[in-house]
């Protein structure tokens, strides 16, 4: 399964990066998701499909500084529903929640790590690819502890641990970084 969640992880990153229109994404924070935003075809028996994911950029301004882009995103044409209800926007909206808690924790990771310019890159990616399947385990504990949005109770405390972490994290929520890099 995590082997299988990291692949998804690229795979949606690849759709992110090359050629998908802005129209199709958002980012996290910048608009509240309605079920207008879920765009896709079901093609799954769930009552509903969060397609989000983290995105990393990496750019060089000088050769002794990387600005690193990290952000969490939701595919509006992947994203689906069958069954719109107001408890299940709640549970969907929680999933894209968690993409953008990994994003503030890869951030802080990447903002605390010193880093050498020949394997900044290796290093980066390859935390990204720890980041995205630790975010799947934590999906899928989610959901499991959840019942997909059922266990009213259960949901109501992953909500509040979600935005208590997401608070805590508050001041990790640039998404642009810029790190030195050591020659």
């Amino acid at each position: 399964m995590k082997i299988m969640a990291f692949i998804i992880c690229l795979v949606l990153q690849q759709t992110y990066t090359f050629g998908q229109p802005l129209k199709d994404r958002i980012r996290w924070g910048t608009k509240e998701i309605t079920w207008e935003d879920y765009k896709g075809k079901p093609n799954l028996p769930s009552a509903a499909m969060t397609m989000s994911v983290i995105h990393l950029g990496v750019d060089y301004p000088t050769n002794q500084e990387a600005l690193v882009t990290v952000e969490a995103l939701l595919n509006r044409t992947t994203s689906w529903v069958k069954t719109k209800t107001p408890a299940l926007l709640i549970h969907e909206k929680s999933h894209f929640d968690i993409a953008e808690l990994y994003a503030r924790k890869l951030r802080k990771e990447i903002l605390n790590k010193s880093f050498k310019e020949p394997t900044f890159e290796d290093e980066v990616f390859a935390l990204h690819k720890q980041f995205c399947i630790s975010m799947d385990a934590y999906q899928d504990r989610y959901d499991s502890e959840t019942d997909f949005s059922r266990n009213v109770e259960q949901q109501k405390e992953w909500s509040a641990s979600i935005a208590s972490q997401l608070n805590d994290l508050q001041r990790y929520s640039k998404i642009e970084i810029k790190t030195d890099l050591k020659q």
